[in-house]
C-alpha cells in the first residue's frame, strides 16, 4: 500500500522527547552521534556520522538538510524546516555560513 504524502495541516499534534545524545566513537575514519527519541510509547534512533573530529554543532546542518530532503521525499513542503523548494535541496542552506 502506497503511503499518502506529507501535508502541512496540522490535525493532531505529537509530541517527541530527545532520551540520549551520545557519540559512538568505535570507527577510526569517522565520528558517530546516535540520537534517541520517544514519541507515543515508540522510540526512535537516529545516527549521524561524519569526519572524525567532528564537533557537536558541525552535525546540526547535516539533520536539518537530511530532514528537508527527507520531507520533500515524502511530497511534504521542505520549507517547513528551512529549505526554499523541494528542486532546490542540493543547495539547502542551514544558516551557518552568514554572519550573525
Amino acid at each position: 500500500m502506497e503511503e499518502p504524502p506529507m501535508s502541512n495541516n496540522v490535525k493532531t499534534r505529537t509530541l517527541w522527547r530527545c532520551s540520549d545524545a551520545s557519540w559512538i566513537d568505535t570507527e577510526k575514519d569517522c565520528d558517530c552521534m546516535a540520537l534517541t527519541m520517544q514519541s507515543g510509547g515508540e522510540v526512535f534512533a537516529v545516527v549521524v556520522s561524519g569526519p572524525k573530529g567532528m564537533k557537536s554543532d558541525s552535525f546540526v546542518p547535516a539533520v536539518q538538510a537530511a530532514a528537508a530532503a527527507l520531507v520533500a521525499a515524502c511530497g511534504g513542503d521542505p520549507s517547513v524546516v528551512g529549505a526554499c523548494t523541494a528542486d532546490q535541496l542540493d543547495m539547502f542552506d542551514t544558516g551557518d555560513q552568514r554572519a550573525n
